[in-house]
């Protein structure tokens, strides 16, 4: 399971509620898990009940300066909590 304010999160951002949720590897010093909509999409969140709140924004930009490059193949960062203006 995921905290229901994180679900919340997920869902406002998506537009869709979280429907089910599976852990999986992958979070480093976070938690990770799989997470599928309602409306079919699945998702790898990321979360951390006691992190900085800059913490995922930050990898995020970081990301898509990765992305930006060209060389790598990096995912595709849906949202960040806070929200991040610099991340479509």
């Amino acid at each position: 399971m995921i905290p229901r304010e994180v679900a919340a999160s997920v869902a406002d951002a998506c537009g869709s509620a979280v429907a089910d949720v599976a852990r999986v590897g992958g979070g480093d010093i976070n938690e990770a898990r799989e997470v599928k909509l309602e409306d079919g999409r699945c998702f790898f969140l990321k979360f951390h009940p006691e992190g900085d709140p800059a913490m995922f924004p930050a990898e995020a930009r970081r990301l898509k300066w990765l992305a930006d490059a060209g060389t790598l193949s990096v995912p595709d960062v849906v949202s960040t909590s806070p929200p991040d203006p610099a991340v479509p």
